[in-house]
Parts: structure tokens; sequence; C-alpha cells
């Protein structure tokens, strides 16, 4: 999995700097299927640190001497997202 300080913001869009549909129009074919690879990398990329972080928590699975450290995590995981996402912002 990329990390996401490491996510390219042209996996998001065209030539135009307008966000891509992810599915490269409506015509199966070997665009499509790079687009859709592309956006489930970074979507991955981008979703699983807080899903990680969200299960772990849920599941009570830790200690009372980790928990404000997990607790943290969350926020750390919120701020790469923006930054991975800044560039898509700053071109529309």
């Amino acid at each position: 999995m990329t990390a996401p300080s490491s996510i390219d913001p042209a996996a998001f869009c065209t030539t135009s700097s307008r966000p891509r549909r992810c599915a490269c129009g409506t015509r199966p074919g070997p665009a499509q299927l790079k687009a859709l690879a592309e956006y489930e990398s970074v979507r991955d990329a981008l979703a699983l640190p807080m899903l990680d972080v969200t299960e772990r928590l849920a599941s009570y699975d830790w200690q009372v001497t980790e928990v404000s450290r997990l607790v943290m995590r969350p926020t750390s995981v919120m701020t790469d997202d923006l930054r991975a996402l800044a560039p898509i912002c700053e071109a529309a």
C-alpha cells in the first residue's frame, strides 16, 4: 500500500486539473481499468490507516498506557489525507 505522503495527486486529476471520473467515461477498456486501479490504490492509502486505528479502538484490544497514542492517531491520519488532497482543492 502506498503511504499517504507519497500519493500522486495526478491520480485524481485529468490534464485539465478537474477531478478524474474514476470510470474514464462509460466505455470499458484499458483506460477505464487503469483509472479504477489508480482510484483503488489512492482510496486504500487514504482510508485504511483510519480504518485500522478505528478498528483497534473499537475492539478494546489496547492497554491503558497506549490509548492516548491511539486516540491521537486519527488526527495524524486526517492531516495526511488533507495533505494528499490539497493539490486537488487548489486546482479546482
